[in-house]
């Protein structure tokens, strides 16, 4: 049962998780935080609280359908931590990973990983123990496709590295696909 505050994901708070990766299919607001981004938060803390034999029970239970907007959930968070300089955003983001299960394109997976990196390192946070922390919450895979990102050279763990640009729009920090030179809009 869910209760304010607090989600139970052995009762109806599964439901609760694919009623937010169904709005996160259809199209999140530009805003952050918004609505299902404090949801969201509620998840990951009971999915991090919840004993091991439910949280394979959680992830083995999420369709390939929701697998990208896990991903998509997970650069909200490292944009919201950006925001409020709050590193528990940082661990909802990386638990998105955690739920996903290093499923989706390792490519993709690893472009948005590069997200909450570069947030954690924004806010000099220690990264390399954030992603083991919160590995712990993953499969054994998942852990080690973390603790595989933290080990790759600084350089490579970057946005930039990945193909994607920072702008900022509305005070926020946001990353899209690098765009060739010689392409960008004329200033007029």
């Amino acid at each position: 049962m869910t209760t304010a505050g607090k989600v139970d994901l052995a009762g109806d708070g599964f439901f609760v998780l694919v009623d937010i990766l169904e709005e996160a299919k259809a199209g999140l607001p530009l805003e952050v935080p918004a609505p299902p981004d404090e949801r969201f938060s509620a998840i990951a803390r009971a999915y991090r609280n919840a004993e091991p034999a439910l949280r394979q029970q959680v992830r083995e239970q999420i369709p390939t359908e929701y697998w990208l907007p896990l991903l998509q959930l997970g650069d909200r968070c490292a944009e919201w931590a950006l925001v409020d300089k709050d590193p528990k955003h940082l661990e909802d983001g990386l638990t998105a990973y955690c739920l996903e299960d290093f499923r989706f394109d390792a490519q993709q997976n690893l472009v948005h990983l590069s997200r909450l990196w570069y947030a954690g390192k924004t806010m000099h946070a220690d990264t390399t123990a954030l992603f083991n922390l919160i590995g712990r919450f993953a499969s054994p895979r998942g852990l080690q496709e973390l603790s595989n990102f933290s080990a790759r050279p600084e350089d490579a763990k970057s946005p930039w590295s990945m193909g994607l640009e920072k702008y900022q729009e509305g005070g926020h920090t946001r990353f899209r696909p690098r765009r060739p030179k010689g392409t960008e809009p004329s200033a007029t």
